[in-house]
């Protein structure tokens, strides 16, 4: 009797659809979070220009010392990006509903339009090697959540081939001491097109 009820709770459609929207809710939190906490930091970086062009004045190897990250976040890509996914954060408040897969056939927009801002926000921000592509985790995670089907192996997939195309920008004219990064582009490339050609 106890197990009947149990199991008719836990899987009613109703418990489902509660627990999407909920997702739904959570990820607009976090795009909210992340949006506004990389203008808060920019921010910061524009205002602290005055003080690091008076620091350079006086002795001009500060500049070397500076992290590359202060400098990325006071770039105009950097600011078009804070525009696009401004908009982004708006629909998915206004319009949640956007976000979930409806139909079997066509992949989620909203997980390919969160999976690719992620990437070009770390591509923007110095590449893989700044840590910023820790981001695209919890997006991915929520793709999978909300997806049916093969389509969580199809968004995995796409995001190691935008992060592999991100990283051969960062170091293409590949010198002498870097041709260990030819061998793992070809392996990470050698990887996502075996993903790909088995969900074929």
């Amino acid at each position: 009797m106890v197990k009947e009820k149990l199991k008719d709770r836990f899987w009613r459609k109703q418990d489902w659809d509660e627990q999407i929207d909920r997702i739904i809710g959570l990820t607009n939190i976090a795009r909210v979070t992340i949006l506004f906490s990389l203008m808060l930091f920019s921010a910061f970086a524009m205002e602290s220009r005055k003080l690091l062009q008076s620091l350079t004045e006086q002795n001009p190897s500060v500049v070397s010392e500076l992290p590359q990250v202060m400098i990325y976040l006071q770039g105009f890509p950097i600011k078009v990006w804070f525009a696009l996914y401004g908009v982004l954060v708006v629909i998915g408040v206004l319009y949640p509903s956007w976000q979930k897969q409806n139909r079997w056939e066509t992949p989620n927009i909203a997980a390919v339009v969160d999976i690719s801002m992620m990437v070009l926000l770390m591509h923007l921000l110095g590449g893989v090697s700044f840590g910023f592509g820790i981001l695209v985790l919890p997006f991915l995670a929520v793709s999978c959540l909300l997806s049916y089907g093969r389509y969580p192996v199809l968004y995995a997939s796409y995001a190691s081939l935008l992060i592999i195309i991100s990283l051969f920008m960062h170091h293409f004219p590949f010198t002498e001491d870097k041709n260990w990064l030819f061998s793992l582009f070809a392996g990470y490339a050698l990887l996502v097109g075996g993903v790909i050609w088995c969900l074929c």
